[in-house]
């Protein structure tokens, strides 16, 4: 079993970043072609009675090439507006709640979403916005490495089936636990289409090809079973579970005929599983799905009992049960104004269960996914060293006389080679 599919993308170091420049000249990206190509748009003469260049658009500032791919400011700000709100609040919590003072008397009661950022003190507005470019360069980091790891896939001529493609596709979303119209609002809120999102998980696909490549090429049975011998417990897993879960929140005014409906309810879905329907159809009716009135089912993948999410009697109760099995209605408890009362209803099909991994045969897949992350800092020193990659960045926006012009990137991309993936004697 692979621990994680998807690679995550590693920082290896801060970004070195240039003299910053002013109004720089705009890329266009044509995303109707099979692979993304530049031209350079004429920079506008300022009139001369401009005192003071406007403040650029983001979409027109070019933050990051790599061969012929290219990052806008605006499109690194879209990939990092998620990460705002938590560390904002980390900053206020690092560096004092006070966001602002009330009649000459300093409050800590406001919740920082309702202060705007204007409110927030001295210390607090240095410190977020230094957060936010630490959180800008690691992203940038992050893209440059992904295009150069993808490209270099390209360039040794790793291959990908569609059937495969479909099928890691297929994988991504069921471990997402969205339907597809949930992953569609997730990428308009991230400004992101569903053909950028197909590649990206294509992307990684080939990448993770071709890390298994040079691992073929480069590593041992004998590493292997070194990185097990100097801690074998990082790779063992206990007893997993795969469940399908019904769950219906009880409010705390909830009448007793109110809780004598919802209970009817839950016993409804258990005798529809107990009898073979499939959980996800079952799920997927309206009459069981209504998160906003408490109850909904959901299919969380592999996990282990001791899973924090699980409500201690659920828990309890898959420990007894067998695959392919359905619970009865479990009840959740709780004390309220010294009254033990029903919380919460639970029904559950154990689906499979994957058993502990101990040995060091079991535990290869998952030592396999550490040479992965070895691998792709290795395959990554050498592509930084050998300069194969035509990669310009920089946060504030490439300076024109640094941004290549497209018939050069257009060479040098149709002349480069793939590098040797194997490694020195001795390198390893």
């Amino acid at each position: 079993m692979r621990a994680k599919r998807f690679l995550p993308l590693l920082i290896l170091s801060a970004l070195a970043l240039n003299a910053f420049g002013q109004d720089p000249t705009t890329l266009i990206m044509e995303d109707d072609e099979p692979e993304i190509k530049v031209r350079v748009r004429p920079r506008e003469t300022p009139s001369p009675d401009v005192t003071a260049a406007p403040t650029p658009n983001p979409n027109d500032v070019i933050v990051g090439i790599v061969n012929l791919h290219v990052l806008t400011l605006a499109d690194l700000e879209a990939r990092t507006e998620r990460r705002y709100t938590e560390i904002r609040q980390d900053v206020l919590e690092r560096y004092g709640g006070v966001i602002g003072t009330f009649g000459g008397l300093e409050s800590e009661d406001v919740l920082a979403e309702e202060a705007s950022d204007d409110g927030l003190l001295d210390e607090q507005r240095v410190q977020l916005e230094a957060a936010m470019r630490r959180e800008k360069g690691m992203e940038l980091r992050s893209w440059v490495e992904h295009y150069m790891l993808a490209d270099e896939a390209r360039r040794q001529g790793v291959a990908v089936s569609q059937g495969d493609f479909q099928e890691r596709l297929a994988e991504a979303e069921r471990e997402s636990e969205l339907e597809t119209s949930d992953v569609d609002a997730a990428l308009r809120s991230l400004q992101m289409t569903r053909q950028d999102y197909e590649r990206s998980v294509y992307d990684a696909l080939m990448i993770e090809r071709l890390l298994d490549r040079f691992i073929s090429i480069n590593y041992t049975e004998a590493m292997y079973q070194a990185a097990y011998d100097q801690q074998p417990s990082l790779f063992h897993l206990p007893k997993r579970y795969r469940i399908a879960h019904f769950t219906i929140v009880l409010q705390a005014d909830e009448t007793k005929r109110g809780i004598n409906v919802l209970k009817k309810k839950a016993e409804e879905v258990q005798d529809l599983m107990a009898d073979g329907a499939n959980p996800e159809e079952v799920f997927a009716k309206s009459e069981y799905d209504n998160i906003e009135s408490g109850f909904y089912g959901s299919m969380p993948g592999w996990f282990q009992l001791n899973n924090k999410t699980l409500r201690p009697a659920v828990a309890a109760e898959i420990g007894k049960m067998e695959p392919g099995e359905t619970s009865k209605v479990i009840t959740q408890f709780i004390r309220r104004d010294g009254e033990v009362v029903p919380m919460s209803y639970h029904v559950v099909k154990l689906l499979d269960i994957a058993p502990a991994i101990t040995t060091f045969e079991e535990s290869k897949p998952i030592i396999h996914d550490h040479m992965l992350e070895i691998a792709r800092r290795e395959l990554l020193e050498r592509l930084y060293e050998t300069k194969t990659h035509r990669v310009v960045t920089n946060l504030r926006g490439i300076p024109p006389t640094k941004i290549p012009e497209q018939e050069e990137l257009l060479r040098q991309n149709a002349q480069a080679e793939p590098i040797s993936l194997k490694l020195p004697a001795g390198s390893s």
